[in-house]
């Protein structure tokens, strides 16, 4: 178990513009989140995740998975995402056309910017462009 001298407040917040490309007028929509405060360090807790979906034209799904893992000894919190852009037929479609992964290190009490594109590899023309914006905090 940390102390509480160890113990971080992760906040995320994110942007994701999704673009579905069509042959007569291309489609943009923009969904922002603010993701829930995640507390690592108490009580053995040293990761969290979350999942972030958004649905967008009738044909495209974005899933983000977040996760968050501190270092106890550092207080240093690591983002990983694991980004999957889906486009079928419907928003539920399970034709997966494209995936992106990365991380950042986030020190403690330091914000920082995580941004990137996932792109429609299979077809072309989607894509989803996401910005993560990660906040370490010491737990007050």
């Amino acid at each position: 178990m940390s102390s509480a001298g160890t113990a971080r407040v992760v906040n995320i917040g994110g942007v994701m513009q999704i673009k579905d490309d069509e042959p007569f007028s291309d489609d943009y929509f923009t969904r922002t989140r603010n993701f829930p405060t995640m507390v690592l360090g108490v009580d053995g807790a040293l990761t969290g995740t979350y999942t972030w979906v958004e649905k967008a034209g009738g044909e495209i799904r974005v899933e983000v998975l977040v996760t968050a893992t501190l270092n106890p000894a550092t207080g240093v919190v690591a983002i990983e995402h694991d980004t999957k852009l889906f486009e079928g037929t419907s928003e539920t479609t399970s034709d997966l056309d494209g995936r992106g992964r990365g991380s950042v290190q986030v020190p403690r009490g330091e914000q920082k910017v995580l941004g990137y594109t996932v792109n429609n590899t299979d077809e072309g023309g989607d894509y989803a462009s996401v910005t993560l914006t990660c906040t370490n905090s010491r737990l007050r």
